[in-house]
């Protein structure tokens, strides 16, 4: 778990409808495609049954029968035309996509964050819901778009920033939501040897955007 924080750290340094229009560009929350459960994944251009506009079929294995660690594969759907959602690791078993409506049985997700298209695909069992305030508030861990727009605050809507802000990692674990707000602590995962936690305030997402980035988990365990 610890190496699978840092390394996220180190590394961020078709007739589909579009999200255009969507003032909010981040939805209403996320889903995780379970891929325990998850073997054929179809996706719609409406929310019915009908001609199918993408198809992911994927097929999961043990590959440390001591640890009880499993990997998935897509095994065919020619993903790289289109796919680019919020999280997609096979090895690591994961698999989020943004949702940008709900609708009875139906789920509107984005399978492409950068060309912001989506489709409708089924509300079935192994495709599992979060709202946001719970994907953020149990996520593994998060670091800023922006440090320098986004200061690490006293308080929510404080004009009081923290001046050891720059001289540390943008590397935190969070302790709370509140609204547009989050209370981050420094992410011992990210330092060397002991370190003090110290915590503060930033803005997690405004009106039309998310302000952090994170490290999902497949399956939200609420405290």
């Amino acid at each position: 778990m610890k190496k699978l924080i840092t390394l996220f750290f180190l590394l961020t340094g078709m007739a589909a409808v579009r999200a255009d229009d969507f003032v909010v560009n981040y939805g209403v929350g996320v889903v995780h495609i379970d891929l325990e459960v998850i073997t054929d994944l179809k996706f719609y251009n409406a929310a019915e049954i009908g001609k199918l506009a993408q198809n992911l079929k994927f097929k999961s294995e043990v590959v440390d029968k001591k640890k009880k660690i499993k990997e998935a594969t897509l095994v065919s759907g020619n993903e790289e035309k289109w796919l680019s959602p919020e999280s997609f690791d096979m090895p690591g078993m994961l698999f989020t996509m943004r949702v940008m409506e709900k609708k009875s049985g139906w789920y509107y997700v984005m399978t492409n964050n950068s060309t912001r298209q989506c489709y409708w695909v089924r509300v079935v069992h192994g495709v599992d819901f979060n709202s946001w305030n719970d994907e953020v508030e149990f996520c593994l861990g998060v670091k800023r778009v922006d440090k320098d727009a986004n200061p690490l605050r006293k308080a929510p809507n404080s004009n009081f920033t923290i001046p050891w802000d720059q001289k540390m990692t943008d590397c935190f674990k969070v302790a709370a939501v509140q609204g547009l707000w989050m209370r981050v602590e420094t992410h011992k995962a990210c330092a060397e040897g002991t370190i003090e936690v110290k915590e503060g305030w930033i803005r997690w997402r405004d009106e039309k955007d998310l302000l952090i980035t994170y490290t999902p988990v497949p399956k939200v365990e609420k405290k």
